[in-house]
């Protein structure tokens, strides 16, 4: 059975890892993960609850996108034909 890196930390380190971050994807990158979505996601955040780590500094939403504006959906180029 193959170790999940969350378990190659201490609960000192992990705790660590997400007081120094501000998402949960964030926490996933410093520890090393290259996806951060489906079982990895689950896994580390089970080590979370397990440890009763803090979340609540967590910024929802952070890094998911760019909020649309007219300026930056929009541009004013004039094509030639």
């Amino acid at each position: 059975m193959k170790t999940a890196k969350v378990d190659l930390l201490s609960k000192d380190q992990l705790e660590d890892i997400v007081k120094s971050s501000r998402t949960l994807q964030e926490v996933l990158k410093k520890i090393g993960y290259s996806s951060v979505s489906g079982a990895n996601r689950k896994t580390v955040q089970k080590r979370i609850d397990k440890y009763q780590i803090s979340t609540n500094h967590f910024t929802k939403g952070v890094g998911i996108g760019t909020k649309r504006t007219e300026e930056n959906v929009f541009c004013n180029r004039v094509y030639q034909l």
